[in-house]
């Protein structure tokens, strides 16, 4: 699979797809719901406290990839 650009083609929001800022891959979801507002990216992979949030500046995105069977 190929990264997207964010500013090219936006993820739907609340689908679980793979996106980054240039230096970290994170796992989550586009929370933003309105064209208007800006990109809410939510991370459930937490931070240092295993808590979630939410990155800045990110870059690209991608759908999760599918299982090997």
């Amino acid at each position: 699979m190929k990264w997207k650009d964010v500013k090219e083609k936006r993820p739907k929001a609340c689908e679980d797809i793979l996106f980054t800022d240039g230096e970290k891959v994170y796992k989550g979801w586009l929370e933003t719901w309105e064209i208007e507002e800006e990109l809410m990216f939510y991370n459930v992979q937490g931070s240092n406290n295993d808590q979630p949030y939410w990155p800045e500046n990110i870059t690209h995105w991608m759908p999760l990839p599918k299982p090997r069977s």
